[in-house]
């Protein structure tokens, strides 16, 4: 055991960001780094807004000098803009998969990263509407999950409060399983004006777009109203009354949409961050 744990499998574990919420200092992601560069790790796993502060500093710096060539995250998801970043500043490639409490591993991407592949000798993964009908390939819809290794308790279709799309088709790997893609919790969902479902992935990713918004957290609060907590980029003042104005008509929304600045977003109690918290009433 001791030669598996340190010298085999040798893990290391850093301590989180504490008090500073998804922004800290410079100073203090300049130690990860250091950390990183020392301890060259082959694989890097930490939750999704650890790894996204650490690979902005990075490219920040113009650090050539830190290559991970495995990155994941435990606990949440990345943006396909995100997913982008961290391959750049690490220098290494995203691995994605997709399971629960409840159940454990159920998804994995194979080389080709276009899915998850669903391990569907032990789990039926189906993407459904409101009324519980799978809806076609490829059209988003609610997560529901069939357990067929449960013996004691079997969960059949089981909602688990994601949202995502599941297709059918071979894979260019040669896999003929359904592949399933994962676009965020159902309670953080935002609709626009024609119904269409805004993820946590659209938002994150149109709101980090905007010139001047290193990120930012959108909470529905009580009526409808939508705020908007933009984290600043050290080159300048944003105007919050574009940024509302720009995120409401994205939105198609006739909710007010209220802009507030702040150094840093904070987590929720578990530790998890949300970026999208639609459920605030």
């Amino acid at each position: 055991g001791v030669v598996e744990r340190h010298w085999v499998f040798n893990r290391k574990t850093y301590p989180g960001f504490g008090s500073h919420g998804s922004c800290p200092d410079p100073k203090l992601l300049d130690q990860y780094i250091e950390w990183l560069r020392n301890d060259r790790p082959y694989l890097l796993k930490a939750l999704a807004t650890y790894l996204v502060a650490i690979a902005r500093r990075i490219l920040d710096r113009g650090d050539t000098g830190i290559c991970v060539p495995v990155i994941k995250t435990m606990g949440s998801r990345v943006t396909p803009n995100q997913r982008q970043l961290l391959e750049a500043a690490f220098q290494g490639t995203f691995w994605d998969d997709y399971g629960s409490a409840e159940f454990g591993s159920m998804a994995a991407e194979c080389a080709c990263h276009d899915g998850l592949h669903v391990f569907d000798d032990f789990f039926i993964i189906e993407a459904v509407d409101e009324a519980g009908v799978p809806v076609p390939d490829g059209k988003l819809g609610r997560l529901v999950v069939t357990d067929l290794i449960n013996h004691a308790m079997p969960l059949l279709r089981y909602e688990i409060g994601d949202v995502g799309s599941v297709v059918r088709e071979r894979c260019d790997c040669g896999l003929e399983t359904p592949r399933v893609w994962v676009s965020g919790r159902k309670q953080d969902l935002l609709i626009d004006s024609c119904g269409k479902w805004r993820t946590h992935d659209d938002v994150v990713d149109f709101l980090e777009a905007i010139p001047g918004v290193l990120t930012a957290q959108v909470t529905r609060r009580r009526g409808g109203t939508l705020e908007v907590s933009v984290v600043e980029q050290e080159s300048g003042v944003i105007d919050r009354d574009s940024v509302a104005e720009r995120f409401g008509r994205w939105l198609g929304t006739a909710a007010k949409v209220v802009v507030n600045v702040t150094p840093t977003l904070r987590p929720e109690a578990g530790g998890k961050f949300r970026y999208v918290r639609g459920d605030q009433l």
